[in-house]
């Protein structure tokens, strides 16, 4: 089932962890059987199944690992302990109820029941799945762990530390506090939220009078007594080996991990905004062009490099702005061309839950006539208008425009018939 065809060879691809060999070539043969593919591929035909995918764990961290939120806080808590009270949730949300379908499925296969709530506007609807039981975050993350590429240093602090802290009670001694608030600063720091921070570690040993060298030199049961000094370090000095790192130069090999697929899906599926915007311009045959693109903001550089080099992989150079106008650095990759978007929904297509219908419809109806000049002469083009119509139904809420087919009807004087 992993080896490539015959006739050809493929240099093996290793990688940390459990996840078996893969092949660079396995990414790109969309029509292969293959353990990796979406089948069954719609929510309803995974709920009947006996047992999730293999493919829906990477499409699941990469949701996680990108968009999720990892909140730990610190609260006065009269009458408890030393006075406060840690708390850890993991919250995700987005607008589609499929990917909260398949949240729920992934959620029951490891025995945690979520917290789902919806929330409605007069122009959205918004999901959010809220875990606040350690056990529950534990079990939650640890299979996706070794798909992480922005909270692989992160999560292993949360679950690995903080969160086996608070069951040995560390928040109930006024050392052992100040040791893990030590490390739960590290955490923030990795998470991006070091600066939201009511209350750090400086005012804690204020607070409660504790010298802070006697804490990095005290050892506790909970991180198997590894001084907290100690297990900030082994986290500043890792290598992070990522799939980031793994993916450098395989532009000149046959070699690349075949679960990233299902994880750049994933964003693709949900995250991506898809654009098309229809503009005045004399200098067009009917006097209007149409834009396409492709477009992803992030906040953090790792998932742009992965998705750039991923990309590469498939002869695509999108164009990264990055913006730092606000108080955290963004970044946004943006695909325009149109046998560049071809190349990457073709690959991507099997394993969408949310845009299927939307990808089909501009992949096989819209780009094709693009191609062929249909946006050039006023019938065509007219004609074209209906299904970007329906591809923006399907799509979502970035593709509100002020031009539709009835508009080009009434301007050029064309009958619906």
């Amino acid at each position: 089932m992993y080896g490539p065809p015959a006739g050809r060879r493929y240099r093996e691809f290793s990688w940390v962890g459990n996840i078996p060999p893969l092949r660079f070539h396995d990414i790109f043969v969309v029509s292969r059987e293959s353990v990796y593919m979406p089948t069954p591929s719609s929510v309803d035909q995974l709920r009947e199944a006996s047992s999730l995918p293999e493919w829906v764990t990477p499409y699941v961290a990469a949701l996680i690992d990108n968009h999720a939120s990892l909140v730990v806080s610190v609260a006065r808590a009269s009458g408890r302990g030393i006075g406060y009270l840690p708390k850890q949730e993991l919250r995700y949300k987005c607008g589609e109820r499929p990917v909260f379908d398949l949240l729920e499925l992934y959620c029951a296969e490891h025995g945690i029941e979520p917290r789902i709530t919806e929330q409605s506007g007069t122009t959205y609807r918004r999901f959010k799945l809220v875990l606040s039981s350690r056990s529950d975050i534990v079990d939650f993350l640890n299979p996706l762990r070794p798909y992480f590429v922005v909270q692989d240093r992160a999560v292993p602090l949360l679950v690995e530390t903080l969160i086996p802290g608070l069951n040995h009670r560390a928040h109930t001694d006024e050392e052992s506090f100040l040791a893990w608030v030590r490390i739960l600063q590290t955490f923030r720091e990795e998470v991006g939220r070091a600066n939201r921070a009511k209350y750090d570690y400086e005012f804690f040993c204020d607070e409660l009078d504790v010298d802070p060298d006697q804490i990095h030199s005290q050892s506790f049961e909970w991180i198997n007594n590894d001084t907290p000094a100690r297990a900030i370090a082994e986290v500043s000095k890792c290598e992070r080996v990522t799939v980031v790192d793994t993916l450098e130069g395989l532009t000149e090999t046959d070699d690349s991990p075949r679960w990233i697929v299902p994880y750049v899906a994933a964003l693709v599926d949900v995250h991506f905004d898809f654009v098309i915007k229809i503009g005045e311009q004399e200098s067009r045959a009917v006097g209007y062009k149409i834009d396409h693109t492709l477009q992803y903001k992030a906040e953090g550089e790792s998932i742009i490099r992965l998705l750039e080099q991923f990309l590469a992989e498939l002869g695509i150079e999108p164009r990264i702005q990055e913006q730092d106008e606000t108080t955290y650095e963004h970044y946004e990759l943006i695909i325009g061309r149109r046998d560049d978007i071809t190349k990457l929904l073709e690959v991507v297509r099997p394993y969408l839950l949310v845009r299927g219908e939307a990808v089909n419809t501009l992949v096989n109806k819209i780009l094709p006539a693009m191609d062929a000049g249909a946006h050039s002469e006023r019938d065509t083009f007219v004609e074209l208008m209906g299904d970007i119509e329906a591809f923006r139904e399907a799509a979502g809420r970035a593709n509100r425009g002020e031009y539709d087919q009835d508009y080009f009807r009434d301007e050029w004087e064309l009958n619906s018939g």
